[in-house]
């Protein structure tokens, strides 16, 4: 027998999972070590000149969050106080190759629930290298249209709808 062979006994994944050497109860442990080493870090004391701000925006799917931390020598009230900060936008598609620099726009600034203190999470616009918007910023034409219609008073709401199938005859 080879060490890389399985052998499963059963049809039962615990015992797949045994046959690998491998231990639930421990798997267990692991992952609650785990989160104590996470713990441990976010515990750190942090000095009081230095703020964490998480910079999160849209990525080129339209899906998926991403982010970026930066650290500031001050406590920002406002998102007008952070630097616009770039990156390489090729990598969350946001970008060709040839012109990859795409930039983060402060917009909206939260309270860090995971890193607490004065730490900051910075929602972002982002903008390509000709300072136009890229392909997931929606946020900026839906702002210009708001503006015109400032003295409309707009109404917002979320419904969602339901149908109700039944399946037994």
């Amino acid at each position: 027998k080879k060490a890389n062979d399985v052998t499963i006994h059963s049809n039962s994944f615990v015992a797949a999972i045994e046959n690998l050497g491998l231990n639930h109860d421990k798997m267990s442990q692991e992952q609650n070590e785990g989160k104590s080493v996470l713990d441990r870090y976010l515990a750190l004391p942090q000095p009081d000149d230095k703020v964490q701000c998480t910079y999160v925006w849209i990525d080129g799917t339209g899906e998926n969050l991403r982010s970026k931390t930066k650290t500031v020598r001050f406590v920002p009230k406002t998102p007008k106080e952070l630097p616009i900060w770039s990156f390489d936008g090729s990598c969350s598609y946001l970008s060709e190759g040839s012109n990859s620099d795409v930039y983060l726009h402060p917009v909206a600034l939260y309270r860090d629930p995971f890193r607490l203190g004065h730490n900051k999470i910075v929602l972002c616009e982002t903008s390509k290298y000709n300072k136009k918007p890229t392909q997931t910023n929606h946020r900026k034409s839906c702002n210009l249209v708001m503006d015109k219609a400032k003295d409309q008073k707009p109404w917002f709401g979320i419904g969602q709808e339901y149908t109700l199938l039944d399946t037994a005859k």
